[in-house]
């Protein structure tokens, strides 16, 4: 009976507070000089090591989608060179095959008859 209620219940307004100059670059960028004065210092605790591995894992996995493109389209690219090269194995065995096997055979039968 739940299913059916006459009254509406109001959803919870959400609070979404935008930035106007946000500069994600420039707080990176001093996140890892922050880090890196510390490792230099000496100082740098058991649990800033912690985070600088836990980014290394974050950075790593993480691609742009302009370097995942470019990955695609150099994959594709490699494969179709592949297939480029194995059809034109393909014809050439064919070609020696076809036009060369018979005359080798040839000179085989002519060394087993001289024997």
């Amino acid at each position: 009976m739940a299913a059916f209620r006459f009254t509406k219940i109001p959803k919870p307004n959400r609070f979404e507070y935008k930035t106007r100059f946000l500069d994600l670059e420039k707080e990176e960028l001093q996140k890892r000089l922050r880090r890196i004065e510390s490792l230099e210092n000496g100082d740098a605790t058991t649990e800033e090591v912690k985070m600088r591995i836990q980014s290394a894992f974050k950075t790593r996995g993480s691609r742009s989608q302009a370097e995942r493109s470019f990955r695609s389209s150099q994959a594709r690219r490699s494969n179709i060179i592949l297939l480029a090269v194995i059809i034109m194995l393909s014809i050439l065995a064919y070609y020696v095959v076809n036009y060369n096997l018979p005359g080798l055979m040839k000179l085989l039968e002519m060394s087993n008859s001289a024997n």
